[in-house]
């Protein structure tokens, strides 16, 4: 009986050595294969049979519904096989193709000069038309129709790609002695782009990206898992659910690791760009130092360019970051004190905490606390100290005092 072995991440073979990074000229394809079953709710008309010689522009068949609308072969040759599946339903168009390759002459003209008719009956007659896609259905695009709108994605395109190289452009420009790039992964533009330019540049430079723990769709596609992805994050700029197709395929060889970070490490990234860099960023375009943060053995003793890719944060959520930031650092700190609730008593403890240097900014009176005495209350006290070592100052000062300190 077979064994399986799931793998993540790779398995280390333990080879010795590495490939030979040598480029070689593959042979073209011998037999090309159109699929009409790759165009959403396409009914084809086949217009060829096997035997029929065709060349790179030749229509193979249309849409049964919309005769306008052609798919044609991209190269030249013979039909070898029309394949059917079950019903007759066309699977695939087949064709055997020349050694050279021979193309259907459209002709040219400058699209600028044309009207819409002109250019879209040069669209269906060539075959390009079906890559105009029509949402919400993904379904090629009826040419009768006028868009109300086109739509381009803001990463699983082409061009996109390719905009966001300048980022990596220069980073390698500016900084040619980088080791490595940490770069934020929504729907992986940006690091496509980025990882592509800066190798082309500089090819031993290290790539990183990084992800949030509730968006984690680029970890989860290597992996070939069902992306898990749910919450509100402070990386919205990042919170994508599905990386797209074209980044992924440019950008996942060329990617060395992606980094999984927690809500608490893009908060610390965003809060120490305000105080120590004094830039305001928001959570996803914190992402890089966020990752630098949290995994710093990884990248000790390395030159490091972190990709700033956003400042859209909403105000009282930066001022909600810093807030808790302080918490974090014990300079901004709660005691909960339980004493007898008589007067004079809040007056002793906030005597205390100022003598201490305490700046207090809140306190909350609460006599329904069922586990203190019916005579007694709960007093929480803010207070604003200068680091850890001074709230533990102040903790003690209390406690010489005689007031008894709880756990908030």
């Amino acid at each position: 009986m077979s064994k399986i072995l799931r793998i993540r991440k790779g398995l280390d073979i333990r080879l010795k050595g590495e490939a030979e990074k040598v480029l070689v000229q593959a042979d073209p394809a011998k037999v090309i294969a159109i699929k009409p079953t790759d165009f959403h709710g396409l009914v084809p008309k086949v217009l060829v049979k096997p035997g029929d010689k065709v060349t790179a522009g030749s229509p193979l068949f249309a849409d049964k519904y919309n005769e306008r609308v052609l798919f044609t072969s991209p190269v030249s040759g013979e039909v070898a096989d029309v394949v059917r599946g079950e019903k007759r339903r066309v699977l695939e168009v087949r064709v055997l193709a020349d050694a050279t390759t021979r193309y259907e002459d459209f002709g040219s003209g400058d699209p600028s000069g044309m009207n819409r008719e002109t250019v879209i009956q040069k669209l269906l007659k060539s075959g390009a038309w079906p890559v105009l896609r029509q949402r919400p259905f993904d379904l090629v695009a009826d040419p009768g129709q006028e868009p109300k709108s086109i739509f381009v994605s803001a990463f699983d395109d082409e061009g996109i790609v390719t905009g966001q190289g300048t980022c990596g452009l220069e980073f390698v420009e500016d900084a040619p002695d980088l080791d490595a790039l940490i770069i934020p992964i929504g729907g992986g533009g940006l690091i496509a782009g980025s990882a592509i330019a800066a190798k082309a540049l500089k090819p031993d430079i290290r790539i990183f990206g990084v992800e949030a723990a509730m968006y984690p769709s680029f970890t989860a596609r290597r992996a070939g898992e069902p992306p898990k992805c749910s919450g509100q994050t402070i990386a919205e700029g990042i919170a994508i659910k599905a990386v797209g197709e074209i980044p992924f395929a440019l950008g996942n060889p060329l990617i060395e690791d992606v980094l999984v970070v927690d809500e608490a490490d893009f908060e610390q990234a965003v809060a120490f760009y305000a105080t120590v860099e004094k830039t305001v960023v928001e959570g996803a375009g914190a992402g890089g130092l966020a990752a630098l943060l949290r995994y710093p053995e990884r990248f000790k003793g390395m030159k490091v360019g972190l990709v700033v890719c956003g400042g859209n944060i909403d105000p009282r959520i930066l001022a909600m970051v810093l807030n808790r930031e302080l918490v974090r650092e014990h300079r901004l700190v709660t005691f909960r004190i339980v004493g007898d609730d008589r007067p004079g008593m809040m007056a002793g403890m906030t005597a205390v905490i100022g003598k201490m240097g305490g700046n207090i900014i809140d306190i909350h009176h609460n006599r329904l606390a069922l586990d203190v005495p019916v005579k007694g209350a709960e007093y929480d006290i803010q207070v604003e100290t200068r680091d850890d070592d001074h709230a533990e100052e102040i903790g003690k000062a209390l406690e010489k005092k005689g007031y008894v300190l709880k756990q908030p």
